[in-house]
């Protein structure tokens, strides 16, 4: 059973002038009972398959001889989250509407959607499925969920030009458009360093992934392209900032989720007007624009140590907006223009 406590949150607004308001909303909530899947319930290290024995803390004998692998299933996860949001709106002004809002939050926990569907299968390192210590979940499992977004900024805006620039066919050709469009920015996502090449030398091969072992020093940063953590272009995190391939004595010295990716900005716009042709009939034409600006946006890193990528953005990722709706990607990260036309009768 998964349950989660009742959410708080606390909410202040304040009325600017007839025509705009503020507000700001505090929203926390905790989970409990989350759904966890430990693959490494009757793992060993004898010593037999490469791996030193006394790895992470694990029995030098199978538990249980009977079986081989064994999966835990069990409701031990849990969850937090802490946002603020400050929002401003503006009513309707001389065909002019416009909303903003920022948010700061955190958001933890000890694996995200269960670990039954990854929300980035994008890079390996993007979204972990399972326990990494068999023994322990707060050890390195609790962290920033994968969808942790700390600071994200909303805005958008319409504005309808009034019919005031000649009479006539120009006045109905020229007024009444309307130019509507979003702006989208955030900060990266969290990702994790793994490495997967010492799983296999555990006994059963029931332990699934090893946390990387970071040697120390400041956590880098990855802005994207440019930003370099070791001279490469796109380059994010370097090799020898970590225990060489193979080398953890343990399941890792960092937690899930402890590295962030590059942030994320997006804005569209749209043009319309409606057209009468007589009392029943009219049409609207329009173009969209997506992505207006062909901005690119990138992946997170690779996370997995033994990969010869490792640290360096080698992707780009789609806007949440299409032609096909949002969260609809059009495999695309560029511009698309999309033109409308309608008959309404």
């Amino acid at each position: 059973q998964t349950c989660a406590l009742p959410i708080w949150n606390f909410q202040f607004e304040q009325q600017l002038d007839s025509k705009s308001s503020l507000s700001v909303n505090y929203v926390g909530n905790h989970g409990y009972n989350l759904f966890m899947v430990n693959p490494g319930y009757n793992t060993a290290c004898d010593g037999t398959r490469g791996c030193t024995p006394g790895f992470g803390g694990l029995p030098t004998t199978i538990p249980d001889l009977r079986f081989n692998a064994v999966t835990q299933l069990t409701n031990s996860g849990w969850s937090n989250y802490n946002g603020l949001t400050a929002s401003y709106t503006r009513n309707l002004t001389y065909g002019f509407a416009f909303n903003a809002n920022y948010t700061w939050s955190h958001a933890l926990d000890t694996i995200s959607n269960g670990g039954l569907q990854k929300y980035s299968t994008i890079q390996t390192s993007d979204s972990l499925e399972f326990q990494v210590n068999p023994f322990s979940v707060r050890q390195l499992n609790y962290g920033s969920s994968d969808y942790d977004f700390r600071q994200v900024f909303n805005a958008n805006y319409s504005w309808t030009m009034p019919h005031k620039f000649s009479q006539g066919f120009a006045n109905a050709l020229l007024g009444g458009w309307t130019v509507a469009g979003t702006f989208h920015t955030r900060t990266g996502t969290p990702y994790s360093v793994i490495d997967s090449t010492t799983p296999n030398t555990l006994n059963n091969g029931a332990s699934t992934l090893v946390m990387g072992t970071f040697l120390g020093g400041n956590i880098p940063t990855c802005s994207g392209p440019g930003n370099p953590a070791g001279g490469a272009q796109f380059q994010c995190l370097n090799s020898s900032q970590f225990a060489g391939v193979g080398a953890e004595s343990n399941f890792g010295n960092i937690t899930r989720n402890t590295f962030r990716g590059p942030g994320y900005f997006d804005t569209d716009m749209s043009v319309y007007k409606n057209f009468k042709i007589t009392e029943r009939f009219n049409f609207k034409f329009g173009v969209m624009f997506y992505n207006i600006l062909n901005h690119p946006n990138f992946s997170n890193p690779d996370g997995v140590l033994s990969d010869g990528t490792f640290g360096q953005v080698t992707q780009t990722v789609t806007p949440a907006s299409s032609p096909y709706g949002n969260f609809q990607g059009a495999a695309v990260s560029g511009r698309v223009i999309q033109t409308m036309l309608k008959i309404q009768f």
